[in-house]
């Protein structure tokens, strides 16, 4: 039954959101819920109680028992009444779990960048769509690019690897590092000015 079913065991950080219907469909389980009697401006961090309207939000979350789920969620827009602030209306948030616009949870869109970091395209995509959480390759990979944009690097590089380059086959070559600097010559001369250079930065 909905009603005994414990939205914080679906999702812990949804606590302020409630069940009011779980669904098994064509497509998989659909879980609706409602939002929260009050948000957060994102502007002025005050708490709005003026409710301008509600709308409906669709997501993928990761699935159950190879099962796709997804979080129909009925979310409020609110009027901001804070004199200083310059927004007026805002949407719901719901932190740490969805970001604005997006389709899918965090955890879901953190598992599919893990599985292309570890298996590339085509294996993901055919992994996660044998466990009900079908996505493109294509998806994937721009995934695992957008984490490697985002990701923080360190000041000091104390591990590099260094591998071969083949510019054309049997004829020239060069030198690759770990974070796809491209040397011109395999020389060590080269990839010493180069580590030299990194650690000056």
């Amino acid at each position: 039954m909905a009603n005994e079913l414990s939205y914080k065991e679906l999702l812990p950080n949804l606590y302020n959101l409630a069940v009011r219907s779980v669904v098994a469909t064509e497509k998989g389980w659909m879980v609706e819920a409602e939002g929260q009697r009050g948000a957060i401006c994102p502007s002025c961090g005050l708490v709005s109680h003026s409710r301008h309207s509600r709308y409906w939000r669709q997501v993928k979350d990761l699935a159950l028992q190879g099962t796709a789920v997804t979080l129909k969620l009925r979310m409020g827009r609110w009027g901001c009444r804070t004199p200083v602030c310059q927004r007026q209306i805002f949407t719901e948030r719901v932190a740490g779990v969805l970001v604005p616009y997006a389709q899918q949870t965090n955890r879901l869109a953190e598992t599919g960048t893990l599985v292309g970091r570890a298996l590339g395209g085509r294996p993901g995509e055919r992994l996660l769509n044998r466990l009900g959480m079908p996505v493109s390759r294509h998806t994937l990979l721009r995934r695992v690019q957008r984490a490697a944009r985002n990701a923080l690097v360190p000041e000091v590089v104390r591990v590099v690897g260094v591998d071969g380059w083949a510019w054309s086959k049997g004829k020239s070559f060069g030198t690759i590092l770990v974070d796809l600097d491209v040397l011109p010559t395999r020389s060590a001369q080269a990839l010493r000015g180069c580590l030299k250079s990194v650690v000056l930065r």
